[in-house]
């Protein structure tokens, strides 16, 4: 026996839709059974491989989209039709398939800009969104979920290598087990009736003069995904649609992909060349915003560092309380202006009324100093800015609850520029 899906370009329509609508039934039977095998060892905590046989659900309910994509597109276009059988077994277009049904475009130009995205054979990801440069994204992520393999980090030249395995049972168990999207459009197609030869000699009426544009909206393909299960109704009058089933194909059944490539894009070599240049512009213009100093902060160190200590006199205050309270574990009480000002602390009401004392110029460039030490990676200046934009004479308790990071936030300033120490992961210079 050989792999013969491009044959089905070679059958007529009555053949066509007669063969799609059994490889469909198979599908999603082999589909569902797969998932409820994974749902089967969740219960026992296999989550690893449940994990496993869950992606091999989803990627073999993408198959019953591809398959309606190919009864979608008009006989005449060979090129549509031909990449829609290739995309049948490819991994790469499976899980974009599998993926489209969770996404919410505004238009098909923006379908398309995602596709291009997810074809990509790198991509930048990580601390400042440049920590490192990674492999496809749908293509990992499969991959990671089934196999032990050796690799190596490809962020700079003469990466580090190392070994990388799948994720143990405690970690899949954080990461849920709803159903695949793609599983119940699948399953709400051949419901309702869609996959049947009827239903599919109904849908090709219907969507064979239709090619998306650029501008095609989402609720256009909504309300033509509507007028299918009107068709396909009219072909199965007594047949009983769940509403499920029915919301299911109207909101999640995607944009037809037929038009598009959905193979990796290439050659890898010259795009992880480029990839590796805009990385390197881009810590570039992390450190020269790391070296921005302007303007300086007119609150002096004197009175920050004595800020710093009347928070630091409040904040053990205030754990001294929290832990003389009954149930103090999981009370879930936060340093918030209202809550706290309500227990009477003494040592709260000095911070304020030092920090209600300061100037407002003063004040904002506490709240500034705060951010930027919690989140330096978005500069001074971004700070300096934000705080002159929203902090009044009224923030004091906004401004008292940003204590604990006062002080990183102006030896920060006064230190040498540096980028997010993160960054140094993965081989990155910082």
């Amino acid at each position: 026996m050989r792999p013969a899906i491009k044959d089905l370009l070679q059958l007529s329509d009555g053949h066509l839709f007669e063969e799609v609508a059994t490889g469909v039934r198979l599908i999603v039977e082999h589909a569902e059974n797969l998932e409820s095998t994974a749902v089967r060892l969740r219960v026992i905590d296999e989550h690893r491989a449940a994990a496993i046989v869950g992606a091999l659900a989803k990627e073999e309910s993408a198959k019953v989209l591809i398959l309606l994509d190919l009864v979608r597109c008009p006989r005449n276009n060979q090129d549509g039709r031909s990449k829609t059988v290739q995309a049948f077994g490819n991994h790469l277009a499976k899980e974009i398939y599998a993926d489209a049904c969770d996404w919410r475009p505004v238009d098909f130009d923006e379908v398309t800009k995602i596709v291009n995205r997810e074809r990509r054979p790198y991509y930048l990801d990580g601390p400042s969104d440049v920590g490192w440069i990674l492999p496809n994204y749908a293509k990992a992520r499969r991959e990671n979920r089934m196999y032990v393999d050796y690799v190596q980090d490809i962020t700079v030249e003469h990466g580090e290598y190392g070994w990388v395995s799948p994720l143990p049972d405690s970690l899949h168990r954080e990461h849920g087990d709803a159903t695949p999207t793609c599983l119940v459009v699948a399953r709400a197609l051949h419901r309702v009736g869609m996959t049947t030869p009827e239903g599919l000699a109904a849908v090709a009426d219907l969507w064979r003069g239709f090619e998306p544009q650029p501008q095609t909206t989402r609720q256009e393909v909504q309300e033509r995904n509507y007028n299918s299960l009107v068709r396909v109704s009219q072909a199965h009058p007594n047949r009983e649609v769940d509403p499920k089933d029915a919301r299911a194909v109207c909101h999640h059944w995607p944009f037809p992909l037929w038009s598009l490539d959905l193979r990796q894009s290439g050659p890898a070599r010259a795009d992880l060349a480029e990839i590796r240049r805009q990385r390197a512009e881009h810590i570039e213009w992390l450190l020269k915003r790391a070296s921005e100093r302007d303007p300086a902060p007119l609150i002096t160190r004197e009175k920050v560092e004595e800020l710093t200590k009347a928070h630091s006199d409040f904040k053990l205050e205030w754990d001294r309380l929290i832990e003389s309270l009954p149930g103090h574990r999981d009370s879930g009480l936060r340093i918030v202006s209202g809550s706290v000002r309500s227990y009477g602390l003494e040592s709260y009401e000095r911070l304020r009324r030092r920090v209600g004392n300061l100037e407002v110029e003063e004040l904002i460039d506490l709240a500034a100093l705060g951010w930027f030490g919690r989140q330096p990676e978005s500069g001074w200046a971004h700070w300096h800015q934000h705080a002159r934009r929203i902090i009044s004479d009224a923030s004091v308790g906004y401004v008292c609850g940003l204590g604990q990071h006062w002080m990183t936030g102006l030896r920060l300033w006064e230190g040498p520029p540096q980028l997010p120490a993160r960054l140094t992961i993965g081989g990155a210079t910082g």
